[in-house]
């Protein structure tokens, strides 16, 4: 699918680093395959249609502080990634019903670095898909990363 389902949109000036997405396929009306890729790119996919707000929850309880990014979902159209980097990708039949898909960065040989605009993003394919997301990043301000 071209329009993301779930995406952190990273401003100018700050950076993260993403650690950990998963899906979870909840249940399935879908005719056709589910197909699925989480991707990062080098710019902010924003949305050209209309997009639900998921507010970023800190994990820091010590010290609450608030994200600089925006947590997006479900948008009607989103802009084409530039310079996209697929991270993982992943498919079920439409039959799928409590399936689960991750992606850990500490997997793999080296985290990726979003720099503000940019953008990580989830795009699910197949139709009437019901799903819920987890993306989870360290975020830092510009200057603090080389």
């Amino acid at each position: 699918d071209t329009i993301a389902h779930a995406w952190i949109r990273v401003p100018d000036g700050t950076v993260i680093v993403p650690l950990y997405a998963t899906v979870v396929i909840e249940s399935s009306g879908a005719t056709t395959q589910i197909e699925g890729s989480i991707v990062v790119c080098s710019n902010d996919i924003g949305t050209s249609g209309a997009a639900a707000a998921a507010g970023p929850i800190s994990l820091n309880s010590a010290t609450p502080v608030t994200s600089n990014c925006f947590a997006r979902q479900l948008a009607t159209a989103s802009t084409a990634p530039t310079t996209p980097f697929e991270l993982k990708r992943f498919s079920a039949a439409a039959s799928a019903v409590n399936t689960t898909f991750e992606w850990i960065g500490s997997n793999g040989p080296v985290f990726p670095v979003v720099r503000g605009a940019g953008s990580w993003a989830i795009y699910l394919g197949g139709n009437a898909v019901v799903y819920y997301a987890q993306m989870i990043w360290a975020e830092y301000p510009e200057t603090a990363v080389l």
